[in-house]
């Protein structure tokens, strides 16, 4: 579906309106308004990025809805929801639904998953800090998987069950067997950290049960754009400060949208002693998952 679609925006509905338009071939019996809903973009994810508002085509029914009919949109201008939507041409001036206009509330326009990544990662690590030092290949294989990756025996990096973003890197005891026997014991893990790299299976977000990755994904090409050479307002954008040891050229940030998402900064020297919005970004740590640190 992300491959399919032209455009791939959040956005939050601001006008709903119905056009002098029916249909009576989408469902047995049933009759059709066709609407226009007019939706604020606070984010495009895929095609114009300048794009600040979308106009998208679909279909209510005109009357009640019958027993064991498909969905369809039900839009209304008060609703504060934030909506993903994916979205082709319908034509000039406006988009409809990717899937089709039969259920595209299973799919192609749904609120917005986004909105509980808190939670989501806070559920990640609780699973994964589960797995520790001591623990087995046994054990370790309950919450990650190799995805078929080969490496040293002795170290390897691990993705995440349930989301192949989130990854951690874990060395073996050293063992005289060959193979990776399920008794080999875990004698360092990394912290859980988020990566999307050449190894990384490809996933086509075609349904709501891997929402989770799509979310991820979106937040890992937001933190993708902060880069050496950057200034500490870039930075402050998206990301905040955290409590904790830190100095001056050193500090760890946190995620505006996720306080459990972070990376590590190191600001180029500068001869002010405080912190400035121009303060040059010299090195950005990848980002990695970490309960809060409060001072």
């Amino acid at each position: 579906m992300q491959q399919a679609s032209d455009l791939i925006v959040i956005g939050t509905v601001k006008k709903v309106q119905d056009l002098d338009e029916t249909n009576t071939t989408m469902w047995p019996g049933s009759k059709f308004l066709g609407v226009e809903a007019t939706f604020a973009v606070s984010k495009v994810l895929k095609g114009d990025p300048t794009t600040r508002s979308v106009v998208l085509h679909y279909y209510r029914f005109d009357t009640t809805v019958p027993d064991n009919a498909p969905e369809f949109l039900n839009l209304k201008p008060t609703d504060t929801n934030q909506y993903l939507l994916y979205l082709v041409p319908d034509r000039a001036g406006r988009y409809a639904p990717v899937s089709g206009q039969v259920d595209p509330s299973l799919d192609a326009v749904r609120v917005d998953p986004s909105h509980n990544l808190t939670q989501q990662i806070s559920d990640v690590l609780k699973e994964t800090e589960s797995i520790k030092p001591g623990m087995t290949r046994a054990d370790l294989y309950k919450v990650f998987t190799s995805n078929g990756r080969v490496s040293k025996a002795e170290m390897r990096t691990f993705d995440y069950i349930h989301c192949p973003y989130i990854k951690v890197d874990v060395e073996f005891s050293p063992v005289r067997s060959k193979g990776e026997p399920q008794s080999d014991e875990i004698k360092t893990i990394s912290k859980p950290y988020f990566v999307i790299d050449d190894e990384s299976p490809q996933y086509a977000f075609n349904n709501s049960s891997i929402d989770q990755y799509f979310t991820q994904q979106m937040v890992l090409k937001e933190i993708e754009r902060i880069k050496p050479g950057m200034t500490r307002a870039d930075l402050l954008k998206i990301f905040t400060t955290e409590g904790g040891f830190y100095t001056g050229k050193n500090r760890t940030f946190v995620l505006v949208r996720c306080p459990y998402i972070k990376v590590d900064v190191e600001f180029a020297p500068s001869e002010s002693k405080k912190e400035r919005p121009t303060d040059t970004i010299a090195k950005i740590s990848r980002p990695y998952l970490q309960w809060s640190i409060v001072d």
